[in-house]
């Protein structure tokens, strides 16, 4: 797997091999939650929505602490 970027908030978008036809895995910052992409586009899409989703869910632990 080779890494090809890593956003702010620490979602990483990498190049897969060999894996049925998918070439990209997007991952969110801890690692829980992965998903395959067959297109650069479409990893980057995920990455976006994983980099929006954890803005959102560490403003609402925030306040709710």
């Amino acid at each position: 797997m080779d890494l090809i970027k890593t956003f702010p908030n620490g979602t990483t978008v990498a190049k897969v091999k060999g894996w049925k036809d998918y070439k990209y895995i997007t991952c969110s910052a801890a690692g829980s939650i992965c998903r395959y992409a067959n297109s650069f586009d479409n990893a980057i899409s995920f990455a976006e929505i994983f980099e929006n989703y954890y803005k959102v869910s560490r403003r609402r632990n925030t306040e709710s602490s």
